[in-house]
Parts: structure tokens; sequence; C-alpha cells
């Protein structure tokens, strides 16, 4: 499998940093930011990679090619889930890539219906919500329907 194709991503002074393919083809963001993190990755999920091109961060933005190749064979090995258990008990930081229909299907950016004067609309979320908690809003007011409420409240 290769890297997962997203351009730009991949950081110029910071290897491994970017998007790479589970065997399943889910794209995740990885970003290894220091050399504890690049041991775990190298030994708990590319099998101990043994490269001394890569012993260092200089090295392995200098070979970052051979870099990426060799870390697309060992993310082919894992499913999208599996990967990101992977990477979560090997302390690496990381992120799932959307396309548009994965963006609109994000827990986090949920919609929810109010009522409102020319009907029912649909509103994200607030982002901090309590567990359990009920989304219970209330219709939108009409214009000037709570007017005068909110100049007394004011004044």
């Amino acid at each position: 499998m290769s890297k997962a194709k997203a351009p730009g991503i991949n950081h110029p002074s910071i290897a491994p940093y970017g998007v790479y393919a589970a065997g399943d083809g889910t794209a995740l963001l990885i970003a290894v930011q220091n050399e504890r993190e690049w041991v775990s990755l190298r030994d708990r999920i590319l099998g101990g990679l043994a490269d001394a091109r890569f012993d260092d961060n200089p090295g392995r933005v200098a070979h970052r090619a051979d870099l990426d190749a060799a870390i697309a064979t060992g993310f082919s090995r894992y499913d999208g889930p599996g990967l990101r258990r992977a990477l979560d008990e090997a302390g690496i930081a990381y992120g799932s890539l959307n396309d548009v229909a994965g963006l609109a299907a994000h827990p986090h950016l949920a919609r929810f219906t109010v009522g409102s004067p020319s009907g029912p609309i649909t509103l994200p979320r607030p982002p901090a919500r309590s567990s359990g908690e009920t989304l219970d809003y209330g219709p939108v007011p009409g214009l000037d329907e709570q007017g005068e409420r909110l100049r007394a409240e004011f004044a």
C-alpha cells in the first residue's frame, strides 16, 4: 500500500509527519515530533525497523521517501481501527483525515432541529455538552418576540 494522498500536509522539517493509509485504506495523519515517539513507532508499529538513515530526525527528513515507504508497509498490516489502537498504545499523535461525507457525519458536528417563524431549521450542536444532556432549546424567537424582556433585563 502506498502513502495516502494528501498534498501539503507533510511537515518540511519533521519526519514522519503526514498522512499514511492503513491496509484498508483508512487515512490517518501522524505527527512524530520527538525521539521518544519515533522509537515507539519504530519498535511497536513498524516491527523494529532497523535502518541507520532513520536514527534521528535530520536523517528521516533527508530520506523521507524511503521512510514513507517503510511506514506504508508497516501500516498496511493494520486495518483502520487496529492502527488507531496501536497508535494509541504507542503514544503516537494522530488524527483522521475526513472527506466531506466523513466530516458531515462526524459526531462533533452533529446537528439538531428547532422551530423558527419560517419553519424548522437545523443548527450545529453546541461544542461543549454534558454526558447525557438532552438538547431542548425551544424555537428560535421571531423578530422582537422577546425584545421587551431583553430591554428590561439590560436596562
